[in-house]
């Protein structure tokens, strides 16, 4: 299981925020609330990975690790893990990453489902998404 930074166990032990380009004002929103210390694994999956604003939104909020997800990388409690740009980013039942770059155009691979039917199977009731779509929706297949 994961390792906890507060006696407490939340409801969930990670917190999935999947994106799409032009989706950064909700995302801010969604970052400005969040506490400093974090009792579950953030994630952040992004729809090709274009949002210049990136870095600046992730150094306001919140106040914990921000690392790329690479592969073998554990899910951890209090830390921020960044979905690598033009890669399938997928959780396996052991809580590791597993990236692998996309293919050509990547559409056809549909990354977000991936990852969020990843994360359904690996972490089950423990895991919370929230999905924050842009002004060009987000070419999930349940669109």
């Amino acid at each position: 299981m994961f390792l906890h930074p507060e006696p407490e166990r939340s409801a969930f032990d990670v917190l999935a925020l999947v994106t799409s380009d032009g989706s950064g004002d909700a995302l801010a929103t969604v970052m400005a609330g969040l506490p400093d210390v974090l009792p579950v694994a953030l994630l952040l999956g992004r729809h090709l990975g274009g949002d210049h604003a990136l870095e600046e939104l992730l150094s306001c909020r919140p106040r914990c690790p921000v690392r790329w997800a690479h592969s073998g990388t554990v899910l951890e409690a209090g830390h921020l893990y960044v979905g690598v740009p033009q890669t399938l980013l997928e959780v396996q039942p052991d809580h590791r990453f597993s990236v692998t770059p996309l293919r050509g155009e990547g559409q056809s691979d549909w990354p977000l489902d991936r990852l969020l039917t990843s994360l359904a199977s690996s972490c089950g009731p423990r895991v919370l998404a929230v999905v924050l779509a842009g002004e060009r929706g987000l070419q999930c297949q349940g669109d």
